[in-house]
Order: structure tokens, then sequence, then C-alpha cells
């Protein structure tokens, strides 16, 4: 009958019609699984880690970075538990170890290896990045600069007009996205500046700074200096993977529209031996414009489209500091008006020790996650890991197996207001704002 007591002492009554029986009483307990928090496994945009607390199952997932789709047959070791990824790259872990953190490692032939130290959701998907990078989704546009030589001041002698065409970077995007090549055709001189540019898919924007170049008078262009004399756009481009677009002309921003923009490079990283600010404009669902012209510390004014041309818009700074022989970068958003403000950079963490066998660091002041990156430099990304709980310290699984060449390990630092029992790579772009990088230490 103490069952009656405490239900009822907690008020939520019993019906005149249930009854107590001595086999409640003397019933076996449940089964040790009715304990477990078994929670449904879930795909999380770009990677990331989901529902918290970690107890007794993790669902893994291993993903493609670039196509964003499942990979079959991935290796999962987690502790001593270990595994391979299904169909839907999906791998589930149970037992009384997996419980409060976990440490993922994912390996797959073609990948770069990833390794997640201090995972505290029930839900995890990890990018890996195809070694080499190849398959970006993406599409050729072409179109000519309006007016490229109206409207502009004349050109001195030894002088010519050329033009440079970037498309819209988007924060979150598939690995590869943001960075293709058009092997040179995106810059032009002659008459209407005829361009072609390799984009990424989506919803595009195309900037096109026109440059006065003065060529010294000599062949050779490397003693050429250029000034950008204007910017010219198109919005509002719907890029479908391998569908060519042709007529997308871009319209000239007069000079006199540009506006003066100021950034003032805050409290850079100790060690810092030079600092640049690329200034960009964020549209409402295109992604980011940079401009050409960088911001320097000795010349940190430039000109700019100002943000009426494009409703809804504002100002954002990537800078670029070179820091003991390592680098620090931050993102800066939502500027209205100049200056632009970087406040505090993130300092580089230093690498403590590396071998073939593990790594240990030390996190910078500021980071709220950290790691290392095995990398052989201009051939391939060997091994990620990263560190969401503070440890700055790890030995490579045996599923791992390094080149007999030497490579490269540098400590890597990242500064993001994630929560890191529910994030996502993909969602949450937009708290991410800087990371930093040690130099590397080569490994025999």
């Amino acid at each position: 009958m103490v069952a009656c007591v405490l239900v009822a002492g907690c008020g939520f009554g019993v019906p005149a019609s249930t009854a107590v029986v001595d086999a409640d009483i003397d019933a076996p307990p449940p089964p040790i699984d009715a304990f477990v928090r078994d929670v449904p496994p879930r795909l999380i945009p770009g990677g990331g880690i989901a529902d918290a607390p970690l107890a007794h199952v993790l669902n893994v997932y291993a993903i493609d970075s670039v196509t964003r789709l499942p990979i079959m047959d991935a290796s999962v070791t987690i502790g001593a538990i270990s595994g391979m990824t299904d169909a839907t790259g999906l791998f589930v872990a149970r037992g009384e170890a997996v419980t409060g953190k976990a440490t993922i490692a994912i390996t797959k032939e073609g990948y770069r290896a990833e390794i997640w130290i201090g995972v505290a959701g029930a839900n995890a998907t990890l990018p890996l990045k195809p070694q080499p990078l190849a398959g970006v989704p993406r599409a050729d546009l072409s179109g000519v600069f309006s007016n490229f030589n109206s409207n502009l001041p004349p050109l001195g002698g030894g002088h010519l007009r050329s033009g440079s065409v970037t498309y819209s970077q988007l924060d979150g995007a598939p690995d590869g996205a943001n960075g293709i090549n058009s092997m040179g055709s995106n810059r032009c001189q002659s008459g209407s500046c005829a361009f072609s540019i390799a984009t990424r898919v989506g919803t595009v924007a195309l900037l096109g700074a026109t440059f006065d170049v003065d060529t010294k008078n000599t062949q050779d262009p490397n003693d050429d200096t250029s000034v950008v004399q204007t910017y010219s756009y198109r919005t509002g481009i719907t890029v479908v993977d391998g569908v060519a677009l042709n007529n997308q002309n871009l319209t000239q921003i007069a000079p006199s529209q540009l506006v003066d923009v100021t950034t003032t490079f805050g409290t850079l990283a100790p060690g810092t031996t030079v600092a640049v600010g690329v200034v960009a404009i964020d549209l409402p669902t295109e992604g980011t414009l940079y401009l050409s012209d960088n911001a320097e510390m000795n010349t940190p004014t430039i000109k700019a489209p100002p943000l009426s041309l494009f409703a809804g818009s504002s100002y954002r700074v990537l800078g670029f500091a070179g820091v003991n022989g390592g680098f620090s970068l931050l993102f800066r958003r939502g500027f209205t008006a100049s200056p632009f403000n970087l406040g505090t950079w993130l300092p580089t963490p230093t690498l403590v020790s590396a071998t073939r066998a593990g790594a240990s660091w030390t996190a910078p002041t500021g980071a709220t996650f950290s790691g290392v990156l095995y990398s052989r430099p201009f051939v391939a990304d060997l091994v990620q890991v990263l560190s969401f709980d503070g440890t700055t310290t790890f030995t490579l699984p045996p599923a791992i197996t390094l080149p007999t060449a030497s490579f490269d390990v540098s400590a890597i630092a990242f500064r993001a207001g994630y929560d890191f029992s529910d994030f996502s790579f993909a969602e949450d772009a937009a708290l991410y704002d800087a990371t930093s990088s040690s130099s590397g230490v080569a490994v025999p």
C-alpha cells in the first residue's frame, strides 16, 4: 500500500476504481533500458551537437562537408565502442560508458579524419572534408560592366582600366562554396569588360570593381599599382548547379555616390605583425559582398558603396592579422555607419607538443573551443581535432593512420557564442566571430 500513499501524497489523485493489489508491490523492477535516455537520431545542419544530456545512447551522423549528404561505411570510434555508419550515415552507440561526455573519432577513405572531444549531446553530426576538395556545386555566370568606360575619371599616360568580379559569400556555406576559382575569367580590360565567373549555387549577388592601373610603362605586371575607381553590382541571381547564366550585366555606381568608411583595428593580438580589414556589405538574402579595397592600419579609410543602394543591408569587416608566424581572423557584423571598430582580436593558441601519437596545446584567452590540425601543406588535410569542453591534450586512436611522409601540426582556436549542448555550424554561423592558428610544426 506504500505506492498508494506516495501517489496520493504527491497530489495526483487516484480514481475510485483504481485498486492497488499485492502483485503491484511484488512486481520485478523495470529493465535497465527503461532508464536510458533513448533520443531519436537526427541530422544537424552543417554539423553540430544537440539533445543534451548524453545518457547511454549517442547517435552519430557522418556527412560530406561539401554536399552535406550522408557518408556510408565511415568508421566510428567512441571509447571502446566502434562500428560503421549505415546508408543514412548513422551509427548508434549504446552503453553505460556513453554518458556525460564522449570523444568521437570518424575516418573514411578520401576524407579528413575528425575527432571531437567533449560531446555532451545525444545527437552529433560530424562533417568530413573531402581530400582533395572537389565537386563543389557551381555554375558559370557571364556579362559585362555597364558604362565601363563612362562616367569615370580619365586615365593618365601608361594607365589602363581593368575590372574584376566576385560573388557573394555565405556564412555557414558548405566547404569550398565560398572559394570557387574562375581561373582569371572574372577579370577583364577592354571594351565593355566582358567577364565570366564561377559561383556557388543558391541566391547570389555579383560585385565588380573598376580599377585605374598604373603600368609604370613596363611589361612586367609585378610593378603595377591599382586604384579602385568605382563598383558595379547585380543582385537577386538564382544559381542552379551546372546551369550557366548569360547577360548578368552589372550596374555601375557613380564614383560620386561612394562614401568614406573607416576601420579602427581595436585591441590586436600580442605579436601581431600586420593587420588589414576587408570591408563588405551584408545583403538580406544573397550573402556578403566583399570590397576589393582593404583598410590598413596606416590607411584605414577607403571608398565603399552606400547602404542605401541595398535595402536592409549593413557593413561587416573581415579582419586578418599575421601573428607570430600564425594568424588571427575575425568578423564584425552589423555596422550601419563608420567607423568600424574591430574590438578585441583572438590571440593565437600555443602548440605545446605534437607527435604521431597525439598532441597538446594551450588555448588562448577568449577562445570558446580549440584543437589541432594535422596537414600536409598544399597537399591534404589529415586530421582535425576539436575540443568543446576545455580539454587540451589527446591521443590519436588506432583507427587513424598517418602517412609515412612528414606533416605539419598547428593549434587552432575559435570564438563563438555556441551553446555546446545544442548548436549547428550552418544555422548558428552568425554566432562565430573569430579564429586563430599557431604556426605549423613539422613532424617527421
